[in-house]
């Protein structure tokens, strides 16, 4: 949770009555937002707003020009920032329980398990050996890409389900 430096807020039980900047509703943090807000007894919609944005920058950005007082945004989207971005906000408050891997690519599981594998092989290929994709890696602040575990990939499903109703809904 980040707040501009001249911000007084420092918990999210601060929150009531209040909106928040997130990024766009169909992603994993965002939805983790959604839950720690609920986690701290405050319903989206009725004790707080929620304000989607189309990403991390566009959320801090609001947060660093006052139209919004708070955004909860990933840690690796505040580290992708150029560092004059990053002195205008302040971390208040983090989350290591809801901590997820930073980037997880999902395959429609209708697609034959053959082009499933093939794709995971050349996305693996790319982040781990090619320098390009190292590079991105590296860029990005992540270590590199890796096939999720049964386990990790339990610990999604309830993201999952949120998506799907996510999606359901009518754009606006």
């Amino acid at each position: 949770m980040v707040v501009a430096h001249n911000q007084q807020l420092t918990r999210v039980s601060e929150l009531r009555g209040k909106s928040v900047a997130m990024a766009d509703a169909l992603a994993v943090v965002s939805m983790q937002g959604v839950q720690i807000l609920r986690d701290a007894k405050l319903e989206p919609g009725r004790d707080v707003f929620v304000v989607n944005l189309s990403n991390h920058s566009a959320a801090i950005n609001y947060v660093i020009a006052g139209e919004l007082p708070v955004a909860i945004v990933s840690d690796r989207a505040l580290m992708q920032l150029p560092q004059k971005v990053r002195d205008k906000v302040k971390i208040v408050q983090t989350w290591e329980r809801h901590a997820l891997p930073g980037v997880v690519y999902l395959v429609n599981p209708g697609l034959p398990r053959e082009q499933r594998e093939q794709l995971s092989k050349i996305i693996l290929e790319y982040t781990q050996h090619n320098p390009e994709g190292l590079a991105l890696m590296k860029r990005f602040g992540y270590d590199g890409l890796k096939t999720i575990s049964p386990d990790e990939m339990r610990t999604l499903a309830p993201y999952g389900l949120m998506l799907k109703e996510a999606m359901s809904l009518p754009l606006k």
